[in-house]
């Protein structure tokens, strides 16, 4: 386990399965090659799984958090998070804040938060579920998505919406 302390830490995995938590203040996480878990921790982070089945979390703060390879798990925290998956089919999670949820070119799940969402399919067959009460952007992307939005969600280039009764 590799943990930072208070201020601004960058901290890097190994070529294992690593588990890397970031304190207090803005820290960076590098999950590198094998299956790794990051959280955040509190202030605006930095967090990139790369090679391998990540787990990413956000927690505290405005966050970047992007699975790159692997099929990832990515969930955003309180604050207004950017979320990215990478090329297997990742599983993106926003938080209760105002976030920015993209997918790329596996066939992904992206679920919008408790907050105002806009939910990015990009390539593949893609499912976007903004079904949380709030006004959502749902944009799909290349390849065969599905919505499930709310009655107020804007909803663009999805073959497939089911709309919900809020």
């Amino acid at each position: 386990m590799i943990i930072g302390l208070g201020g601004s830490d960058r901290l890097y995995g190994g070529t294992g399965n690593d588990e890397i938590r970031g304190g207090p203040g803005r820290d960076r996480l590098y999950g590198r090659a094998g299956g790794d878990r990051l959280f955040g921790g509190s202030g605006p982070d930095l967090l990139e799984g790369d090679g391998g089945n990540d787990a990413l979390s956000g927690e505290d703060g405005d966050d970047r958090l992007f699975g790159r390879e692997g099929a990832d798990i990515v969930r955003g925290g309180f604050g207004s998070d950017r979320l990215g998956g990478g090329a297997q089919n990742d599983r993106l999670y926003g938080g209760p804040g105002r976030d920015i949820v993209l997918g790329s070119s596996g066939n992904d799940r992206l679920f919008a938060g408790g907050g105002r969402n806009d939910l990015f399919g990009e390539a593949g067959n893609d499912l976007l579920d903004a079904r949380n009460g709030s006004y959502d952007r749902v944009i799909g992307g290349r390849g065969r998505d599905r919505a499930l939005v709310d009655r107020r969600d804007l909803v663009r280039f999805v073959e497939r919406a089911f709309r919900s009764g809020r």
